[in-house]
């Protein structure tokens, strides 16, 4: 999929709900350089992050490589890999491709295909399949850490892809279960019918832009597309050992109150389909890190509470551009494992579409 769709895709979102500002400064924003991947990969977009098992977990969606290894393309739809570096103050080195050792230092798709999407991929590719192509994506969206088991949960979103641009069927999100990088996730059975991996359908709420644990609960950002470049965001929360069961999941509510009923869900601001959202205990906020929609502009919010009101967005960082043919910037996110100085210093990323490659960037925040 080419980088203006992904862009309009996963990247939409302007409004505000709070008309108060950010209470953080940024003092400084420096550009700290590309991040090298391994030779392979030639260019990946997304780039959520966990800290998990002392490492920092990366997950990616579209990804394309120089080499395709035992696989018919060069192309996949979700990548990750993962660094013991702890210290982005110097650059981040070395990545360790998930899984790449499987096949001569190619990496796979870490989220696999089942035998019936790996049927449907048959029966509707080729060089002959004319009006009748079409491919499965699986994107990979936020990882989050669920401390009753020590596994990593990873949401992600299903789609059909067809020829011709935007000619996308979503058909809906869920959360894979990751215990081991030397393994692919798993891609539990969820519900019955003719999507039984997915934990939310087609017309629920989409894969979660942001996820996190606090308080021993596990909270997500819903941020769906409502038209004229939004993405207003839902706020859920279920039990983390719960993840999988879609009857556990409740949402932040008009009524401001827990519910198990989406469609009564309250839209706190809108954001970004890829975003973060964490605690930063040297400012004592919550911040929302995400691109501003076709701008090469980073933008922050703050809440002192999950539920909100979350402030108006404050530009953080221009993001460098190499281009004049009209692609911009996106895939902001933040990275709080490497965040030091009790979170004086925040690091992020952004994917560069000139390069193909993801830009590391180093903030220092003062309270407003």
């Amino acid at each position: 999929m080419n980088r203006v769709l992904r862009t309009l895709v996963g990247a939409y979102g302007a409004l505000a709900f709070c008309a108060c500002e950010a209470e953080v400064d940024v003092v400084e924003s420096l550009e700290l350089g590309a991040i090298a991947w391994n030779p392979v990969v030639a260019s990946r977009d997304g780039g959520a992050s966990a800290l998990w098992r002392g490492r920092s977990v990366w997950v990616f969606g579209d990804s394309i490589l120089s080499e395709a290894g035992s696989a018919a393309s060069t192309w996949r739809n979700n990548t990750a890999t993962s660094t013991a570096d702890l210290d982005a103050s110097d650059g981040l080195h070395p990545f360790e491709e998930a899984l790449a050792e499987r096949d001569g230092g190619v990496p796979p798709e870490f989220l696999p295909m089942t035998a019936d999407e790996v049927a449907f991929e048959a029966e509707h590719g080729g060089p002959d399949c004319g009006d009748d192509c079409a491919g499965i994506a699986l994107w990979a969206g936020s990882p989050v850490v669920d401390p009753t088991s020590d596994r990593l949960l990873v949401f992600y979103l299903k789609l059909i892809q067809r020829p011709g641009e935007f000619n996308l069927t979503v058909l809906g999100s869920s959360v894979a279960i990751w215990n081991d990088l030397r393994e692919f996730a798993e891609r539990p059975l969820v519900r019955d019918g003719s999507e039984p991996t997915l934990l939310f359908g087609a017309d629920e709420p989409e894969v979660a832009a942001a996820a996190l644990v606090d308080g021993g609960q596990l909270f997500a950002f819903f941020c769906a597309n409502t038209g004229e470049l939004g993405k207003r965001c839902l706020l859920g929360r279920v039990d983390p050992s719960m993840a999988q069961e879609r009857n556990a999941w409740q949402f932040w509510s008009r009524q401001e109150r827990w519910t198990a009923d989406w469609r009564d869900a309250k839209g706190l601001f809108d954001g970004s389909g890829i975003m973060s959202v964490h605690y930063n205990a040297f400012v004592d906020r919550w911040l929302a890190v995400y691109s501003r929609p076709l701008s090469d502009e980073i933008v922050l919010r703050t809440s002192s509470e999950l539920t909100g009101p979350w402030s108006d967005e404050t530009v953080v960082h221009e993001a460098l551009d190499f281009t004049d043919d009209g692609h911009t910037s996106y895939s902001a996110l933040a990275h709080p494992e490497f965040a030091r100085d009790g979170g004086r210093f925040e690091y992020l990323t952004y994917y560069e579409p000139h390069s193909g490659g993801m830009r590391l960037v180093e903030l220092e925040l003062s309270p407003d």
